[in-house]
């Protein structure tokens, strides 16, 4: 029967033809939505919603506590169909309509679990909720008592940012519904104002995300009501509200002719009211005012590298960078760049210390390896530099490059002159077959041209000196120009 080959090839076709199939069945599964929803819970969130899944209430099925088991403890190569399916209804043929529904089914279930998590940890909203429902049944005694336990937790919470004038509303509004007749006092004037609050506020948050995103797509949008805000505003009781400030000066801090005092502003209510502001806002107006920072420098204004590092060091204490616990790798990586730019170098390495256990673990040597021979190479210990940089596995192309220049000036100060030659061979072929670079290939490739020309240098020659300084000054883009500069004595 398998007179084209041996025994031996056939087993290695059927081994090769299983492994096919198994991997189609993992692929297909890992793309499921409950795939990547189960995978994105940890294990207080598994624990939740096994309780969830068990509680008659919210499911009356045991298939989809079944299927749930399945993925919630089996390990990607067992996620076959079939073999779920037949774990599930023993002795049943496979349905693939039946699979499919069933998935969808515990999916519903599971977003389901989620919305309510989101609900009952919104104790604003959820107190909302509770008020309209005592309203409807007419149950208005006990709706004043909920309403007067909710103003009080509303009035307890530190944030005073848009959310929490926009929640004072919506219960506020609760109040007015069951009024009967004119003798009634209603609280409009604390009402029109929280509505007022919330609207600019949000208003300006908005105005300041289209700004930013406007910087990079130059995109026009319709600004109109913006404008109208940006006008009534100036000399306003509402510009002294933090959370109305706070976005009235970032956004101007990105748009107008003369933003710095808009800076300065932004930046004393972030230093006196930071407490008021939710987590994420903060690190939205934190990175306002460090963008901010970062247009100065790169029109020439090294001395904002200070602004910069100030405000790293406050949002660090107040704990802004971090998203689920972990701290993303460019942001550590930029925090160590201000650093030194600010010849903060022991401060870098107390803050790698600190750090380096918040990055993801994917990335952390590669990051913590990278830095840390900056931050030598800037102490001027070239051979630990140069051992931090061995040790460490890039898994990003510009870490690649970047790690190489930085050993492309280390072999210059140590006068490694083969090794940096040969070096410079391995950028240029790197920058020719690499095709995802994009505006960073222009970088790299003035770098090595650079290198290059002051490797060929007369030093004594004063003429040959000042022209490689305006050839340098001449690049469009070239992120190593003042050390190439300082090389050449200027």
């Amino acid at each position: 029967m398998f007179s084209t080959g041996s025994p031996i090839n056939w087993c290695n076709h059927q081994y090769t033809d299983i492994l096919h199939t198994i991997h189609k069945n993992v692929n297909a599964m890992e793309g499921t939505i409950l795939f990547q929803l189960i995978q994105s819970l940890n294990a207080l969130d598994r624990q939740s919603l096994r309780k969830y899944l068990r509680s008659p209430y919210h499911n009356k099925r045991d298939d989809l506590l079944a299927l749930f088991a399945c993925f919630d403890t089996a390990k990607p190569p067992t996620f076959d169909r079939e073999n779920i399916f037949q774990h599930i209804y023993p002795g049943q043929a496979f349905d693939v309509k039946q699979f499919n529904h069933l998935l969808s089914f515990l999916t519903q279930q599971i977003e389901a679990w989620l919305a309510l998590e989101q609900a009952q940890a919104d104790t604003a909203y959820w107190d909302t909720c509770l008020v309209r429902a005592y309203r409807l049944r007419g149950l208005t005694k006990h709706q004043h008592r909920v309403i007067r336990s909710a103003e009080k937790k509303l009035e307890a919470t530190p944030y005073r940012h848009a959310g929490h004038y926009r929640a004072k509303m919506q219960l506020q509004q609760e109040t007015l519904l069951p009024q009967q007749g004119r003798a009634k006092e209603l609280p409009l004037k604390a009402l029109s104002a929280a509505q007022d609050i919330a609207l600019i506020a949000e208003k300006l948050r908005m105005g300041c995300l289209l700004a930013s995103h406007r910087n990079l797509t130059r995109k026009d949008y319709d600004l109109s009501l913006l404008e109208a805000l940006l006008t009534f505003l100036p000399n306003h009781p509402y510009l002294e509200v933090p959370t109305v400030g706070a976005y009235y000066h970032g956004y101007l801090a990105q748009t107008a002719v003369e933003p710095e005092g808009h800076f300065r502003a932004l930046v004393i209510i972030l230093e006196q009211y930071s407490a008021l502001f939710p987590t994420e806002e903060l690190h939205d107006l934190y990175l306002i005012a460090i963008n901010f920072c970062i247009k100065k420098v790169n029109l020439g204004g090294e001395a904002w590298f200070v602004e910069i590092f100030q405000l790293y060091r406050r949002g660090l204490q107040a704990g802004i960078f971090l998203e689920n616990g972990q701290l993303s790798r460019w942001t550590f990586n930029n925090i160590v760049s201000t650093s030194i730019r600010v010849s903060e170098l022991a401060w870098a390495k107390s803050f790698m210390a600190d750090y380096a256990p918040k990055l993801a673990p994917a990335v952390r040597q590669a990051s913590v390896g990278f830095n840390l021979a900056r931050v030598l190479y800037e102490e001027r210990n070239y051979p630990a530099a140069l051992d931090a940089l061995h040790q460490m596995e890039h898994d990003d192309i510009l870490e690649v490059f970047n790690a190489k220049i930085l050993r492309m000036k280390i072999f210059y100060h140590i006068k490694e002159w083969k090794a940096l030659d040969s070096l410079l061979e391995s950028i240029t072929a790197h920058i020719r077959r690499n095709k995802v670079l994009g505006y960073h290939k222009e970088n790299f490739a003035n770098t090595v041209g650079a290198m290059r020309k002051l490797l060929a240098l007369n030093p004594y020659d004063a003429a040959a000196r000042d022209a490689f300084r305006q050839t340098v000054a001449g690049y469009k883009v070239l992120s190593e120009r003042q050390w190439f500069l300082t090389q050449a004595g200027g």
